[in-house]
């Protein structure tokens, strides 16, 4: 279905209210929380007039939407886990039980990673310099953009924060690594990128119970292989919470999935 905007804090008539310690609300409350992502989506024209999306051959998931090839600025990992290469924990952390498909005696926790400053430095200055335009554009863009309601108000002011920050320009520049569509000078237009920004947030379908973090692969996929059939049996909506929140794809048990898609 197509997305569409949507306040994740908000109670809806004919579901179950949505708590005070909801996840999302805590996100809310302390907005360095979110999870970003930058993406860029790329599309060509053809014949018929209509549009389509570029991914790469090995694009899989919601990476055949043009989404899933970005670069996350901010997100979560397992607090067991060592950050990535280009990324460092920033000290915050989340525990499982937080989120709702949380199950069982053993709580697990979650550390927050923010990409280094210097992750991409001297690899491609050309790039980089057109990462920083952009990141430019979009800082002028967005801070004469307001928001419809607290909510979009909200969101956006999550996303100027990150971009306020240095290491914004190497999120940004790994986004446009990711997407290879920038190796020819002829199509970069910094301005025009920056103007067509949209955000998007996006929350997730995810399996409930929550696999532990020491489920292994093989776990993983038969969970997602036999999700549909289980929500079937159990009577689970496969489209929204007991809340009445639109699910906008389904997930691994990623929970950097609940995020801010720039």
């Amino acid at each position: 279905h197509a997305w569409a905007p949507q306040d994740l804090t908000k109670d809806r008539a004919g579901f179950a209210p949505i708590p005070d310690n909801d996840y999302v609300k805590q996100y809310e409350h302390n907005q360095a929380l979110w999870p970003v992502e930058f993406f860029v989506i790329v599309y060509r024209r053809i014949r018929d007039g209509t549009a389509e999306v570029l991914v790469r051959r090995s694009a899989n998931g919601t990476s055949k939407y043009g989404v899933g090839t970005g670069a996350p600025a901010t997100r979560w990992i397992l607090s067991s886990q060592e950050a990535p290469v280009g990324y460092v924990k920033n000290g915050m952390s989340f525990a499982a039980s937080n989120f709702p498909e949380f199950e069982g005696d053993v709580d697990w926790s979650y550390d927050k990673i923010d990409i280094r400053e210097d992750a991409f430095a001297g690899e491609d200055p050309e790039l980089e310099a057109f990462a920083g335009e952009i990141r430019d554009g979009l800082i002028e863009h967005l801070a004469a953009r307001a928001g419809s309601d607290a909510w979009e108000e909200s969101t956006l002011a999550v996303v100027r924060s990150v971009l306020d920050k240095p290491n914004s320009l190497a999120a940004i520049q790994g986004t446009l690594r990711m997407s290879g569509a920038f190796a020819q000078k002829a199509t970069r237009n910094a301005a025009d990128l920056a103007k067509s920004v949209r955000i998007y947030t996006m929350f997730p379908q995810m399996p409930s119970p929550m696999p532990a973090p020491t489920a292994t692969p093989e776990v993983l996929r038969e969970e997602m292989d036999t999700r549909a059939e289980r929500m079937r049996q159990s009577g689970r909506d496969p489209h929204v919470d007991q809340h009445g929140r639109i699910y906008t794809h389904i997930s691994t048990p990623n929970v950097s999935n609940t995020i801010h898609g720039v």
